[in-house]
C-alpha cells in the first residue's frame, strides 16, 4: 500500500458533481473540508471529485487506483432522504437502470461483468459506529447495506472490486443538509 508524504498512509476520499435536484452535491462539500480538518495531518490526503456518470466512473476510478494507490478510500455520496451519515456495508454488482446526469444508462446494467454479486467492505462498521457515538459527534452515523443502485453503489462496487488485495474501501451517504 502506498505512502505518501513523510511515511503518512495515502488516503483518497472522492465526492460526486452535482446531478438532478443536487446542484450543489453536499458529498463534495465535505470532502472539500478534509484538508481543513486534523485529518489532513495524520495522511496523505488526496481529495477528487467525481462526475455522476457511469463512464466518468469506468475511467477515472482505476486511473486513481493505478496513480494514487490508496491504502484506504472512501467514496461519499448525497441521499436526499437521509437524516444521517449512513455507512455502506456493501456495493452491488448489478441492477443499474437509472440514467446519469448525462442521460446515459450502464450499458448492461452490471458494474463488473463477471463479479460477484455483492462485496463487502473490510471495515468493522458497527465499532466504526460505536465509536463515533462514544467521541460524542454532532453527527448521527448509522449503516445501510444498499446504496441506492446508483452511482454510489456503482463506484463503491468498482472500488471494492479493484481495491483486492491493494487496500481498503469504504463508502457513506450524506444527507443533503439543506443543499440543493
Amino acid at each position: 500500500m502506498a505512502e505518501g508524504a513523510e511515511g503518512k498512509p495515502r488516503v483518497l476520499v472522492t465526492g460526486f458533481g452535482p446531478f438532478g435536484l443536487h446542484q450543489i452535491n453536499t458529498s463534495w462539500v465535505a470532502v472539500q473540508e478534509l484538508p481543513n480538518t486534523e485529518l489532513a495531518d495524520e495522511v496523505d490526503l488526496v481529495i477528487k471529485e467525481i462526475p455522476v456518470e457511469y463512464t466518468a466512473v469506468d475511467k477515472e476510478v482505476p486511473a486513481l487506483w493505478n496513480e494514487v494507490k490508496p491504502k484506504l478510500c472512501v467514496h461519499v455520496g448525497v441521499h436526499g432522504l437521509a437524516d444521517s451519515i449512513q455507512l455502506e456495508m456493501c456495493g452491488h454488482n448489478h441492477g443499474y437502470s437509472r440514467p446519469d446526469e448525462s442521460g446515459s444508462k450502464c450499458g448492461t446494467g452490471c458494474c463488473v461483468d463477471g463479479g460477484s454479486e455483492c462485496l463487502s467492505t473490510s471495515l468493522d462498521l458497527d465499532r466504526l459506529c460505536s465509536e463515533v457515538m462514544t467521541a460524542k459527534s454532532p453527527c448521527l452515523v448509522g449503516i445501510s447495506d444498499d446504496a441506492g443502485r446508483f452511482l454510489c453503489d456503482y463506484i463503491y462496487y468498482k472500488s471494492l472490486h479493484l481495491g483486492q488485495g491493494r487496500g481498503t474501501v469504504a463508502c457513506c451517504s450524506c444527507p443533503t443538509c439543506g443543499f440543493t
